[in-house]
């Protein structure tokens, strides 16, 4: 049986996660929670129960938090810090993409060795 975590909690460990990762001040940290906090929000629409319409305004809206997230960060983060969450962002997603697939797909392959430079 799955439990969720609540908002608060993922905040938190987002938080102290990105804490981490980029090193942040305890101003930054700071900052990134309160961002978090207006920025995550919980859908409990499920997925098929939505019209083409709705999915659409519903894909729009999120990428519209998405823009304004990563511009409040933007102004928060060094440079430094900043492209280093946009690459653990984009390594996050692949990762979530490719997961399901198992090491012998092709694709996944391929783009492991391509993100892998990066990291």
């Amino acid at each position: 049986q799955k439990r969720s975590l609540t908002k608060e909690q993922r905040v938190q460990l987002q938080t102290k996660k990105l804490h981490l990762l980029l090193d942040l001040s305890k101003k930054q940290t700071g900052e990134v929670q309160s961002i978090l906090e207006r920025h995550l929000e919980t859908d409990s629409k499920k997925q098929e129960a939505l019209s083409d319409e709705q999915r659409y305004e519903m894909k729009v809206k999120w990428l519209d938090r998405q823009i304004a997230l990563q511009n409040e960060f933007k102004s928060v983060l060094t440079p430094e810090q900043f492209e280093l969450w946009r690459k653990l962002k984009s390594k996050e997603k692949f990762s979530r993409r490719y997961a399901h697939r198992g090491s012998r797909h092709a694709a996944f392959k391929e783009n492991r060795r391509k993100y892998s430079k990066n990291y």
